[in-house]
């Protein structure tokens, strides 16, 4: 892992995510305790290790955390009194498409960090704010995913402009709501709506590697979780995905799925990333000029 993460500092983006049924391990994988560390701080800091590491080089950090709950985007790092002001519930930030045809989240927070006690308090601060709730699978389950970022930017120490070079680049850490049967979590209400909206979610991050696999242009366009992986599954960057299942045989079913997602995920390959980039791209801006002929057409009817 400190290898993989370690490219941020060359300038490739970078995504850990945890996938697998609720209640086999992935918070804990990627979130751990105070005595057992997990990927979410031990690669943040490998890649601030690795950094300053580069002889020449300055770099800044900055951490910033979104949940998708319910298809809402909600921060993470937002300060304590916008997250509680009038005592409801925090609105949802909007998601919009950069000129590259990225994600781009509006108003998130982004905090500098410069040390392990700094990362120590913002992933404390995530866990506070994200939400779990009680099924039968699992006693505390997380009901959003979870996404950890750490943006890194760099220049050289080169005194002449003409020779100086910069890097900028994006650590991604994915702890994705489990994959769950309605009728053995036995949610109802409000959390059958959750269920609901984490598995159609993942359905569409599966549809997403899947196309990756076939070589086929993948539509990263049905849910916000995909949406905001895009530039992770795509290009030059990075993707580890660490798979998670229960040990119980009454749970072979997810385990099943769990592992051909898995299968899925191996099977792509970063040259099919490129490649529905381009075509992602392509398929979007497409879109868009069709949409701006549309509205054309109607004012002048």
């Amino acid at each position: 892992m400190t290898e993989l993460v370690g490219s941020c500092c060359s300038g490739h983006n970078v995504c850990i995510m945890a996938y697998g049924q609720t209640g086999s391990g992935k918070t804990h994988t990627m979130v751990g305790d105070q005595l057992n560390p997990g990927v979410n701080r031990l690669a943040i800091a490998s890649v601030l290790r690795a950094c300053r590491g580069r002889s020449g080089w300055q770099f800044s950090f900055a951490m910033c955390a979104v949940e998708v709950y319910n298809e809402d985007i909600r921060d993470l790092l937002r300060p304590p009194r916008a997250a509680n002001a009038g005592g409801t519930a925090p609105k949802g930030l909007k998601l919009m498409t950069d000129v590259s045809g990225a994600a781009a989240i509006q108003g998130l927070t982004e905090i500098p960090v410069t040390s392990e006690a700094d990362i120590d308090r913002c992933i404390a601060r995530c866990e506070r704010t994200r939400i779990y709730s009680a099924t039968r699978l699992n006693g505390v389950s997380s009901r959003s995913h979870v996404i950890v970022m750490l943006r890194v930017s760099g220049e050289s120490g080169a005194a002449s402009e003409l020779t100086s070079q910069s890097v900028t680049s994006t650590l991604t850490l994915c702890d994705l709501a489990g994959s769950e049967s309605v009728q053995k979590s036995g949610v109802c209400g409000a959390g059958l709506r959750e269920a609901s909206a984490i598995n159609r979610s993942l359905l569409s991050l599966g549809k997403v590697f899947e196309d990756l696999r076939k070589r086929q242009r993948p539509c990263f366009r049905e849910s916000k979780l995909t949406r905001l992986l895009q530039p992770h599954l795509t290009g030059s960057s990075r993707c580890l995905v660490i798979v998670t299942v229960r040990e119980s045989v009454n749970h072979l079913d997810e385990t099943i799925r769990s592992l051909m997602f898995g299968h899925s995920a191996m099977q792509t390959q970063p040259a099919d990333c490129a490649a529905a980039a381009a075509a992602a791209v392509d398929a979007d801006a497409a879109t868009a000029a069709s949409a701006t002929t549309a509205g054309t057409s109607l004012r002048h009817d």
